[in-house]
């Protein structure tokens, strides 16, 4: 995750600079900027499978409602569990 945002950084000031010149940043600029967040969504989605793994359903269950319920954080929409059976990295579920 931090790479990531490392590497948006400069991205995003570009993308800031082209809009302040011309009022919108450049199409290359844009796609690079959705590209960094495709990555960092699927890093999100990754480790959140991890956790699904790790605990358990019925324990994953409870510290997703409470993570729901004490953050301001937008939740992702996950894939159904059995959408998949094995994790990013080739690790089985």
């Amino acid at each position: 995750m931090a790479a990531n945002k490392a590497a948006a950084r400069p991205v995003i000031q570009t993308a800031r600079s082209q809009a302040a010149a011309s009022g919108a940043p450049a199409p290359s600029t844009v796609s690079e900027l959705q590209a960094l967040q495709a990555q960092r969504e699927a890093i999100d989605a990754d480790h959140i499978q991890q956790l699904q793994v790790a605990f358990g359903p019925a324990r994953f269950g409870y510290l997703d409602i409470y993570v729901r319920a004490t953050t301001t954080v937008q939740p992702m929409k996950l894939p159904p569990a059995n959408a998949a059976t094995t994790l990013r990295d080739g690790r089985p579920r």
